[in-house]
């Protein structure tokens, strides 16, 4: 008896707890300069990161954020669903095989801000817990 309630406590605390659902976790993907008629989806993000031109009439710039380590991979896992490595590989491969353009890498989330305050109609990310700091930016999605 006393084995079944110490292996009883044993999963007990090894239960994952849920976590509070709060934007400290989460990504929000934004843009400066979207038309209010004119919407991404992940499919179309995902494409616009691999080199594939916009399909809209003004183009659209993607950005990676290098600022956080942590962002970068939670915007691989979220909207790329692939490795650093494979991200790479396959960007440079659409690249020369399309023509286009590499994404951009930024890693001072004050430059990347400015740059999209600049009117380019970029698009990058950002941790949701900061959308607040810039007032200025678009919420695309938040993941």
């Amino acid at each position: 008896m006393r084995t079944l309630l110490t292996i009883l406590m044993f999963f007990v605390f090894l239960t994952p707890i849920p976590a509070i659902s709060t934007d400290e976790g989460r990504l929000a993907l934004v843009t400066s300069n979207l038309a209010d008629n004119e919407t991404l989806d992940i499919k179309a993000i995902r494409k616009l990161y691999l080199g594939f031109a916009s399909q809209s009439q003004i183009p659209l710039v993607a950005i990676v954020n290098l600022s956080d380590e942590q962002l970068y991979q939670s915007f691989l896992q979220r909207v790329m669903y692939m490795s650093a490595k494979k991200f790479r590989r396959l960007s440079v491969s659409m690249f020369y095989r399309h023509g286009g353009q590499l994404t951009q890498n930024i890693s001072d989330s004050d430059a990347l801000i400015k740059k999209q305050k600049q009117g380019n109609r970029v698009v990058s990310f950002i941790w949701a817990k900061d959308i607040k700091r810039y007032p200025d930016l678009k919420v695309i999605k938040i993941l």
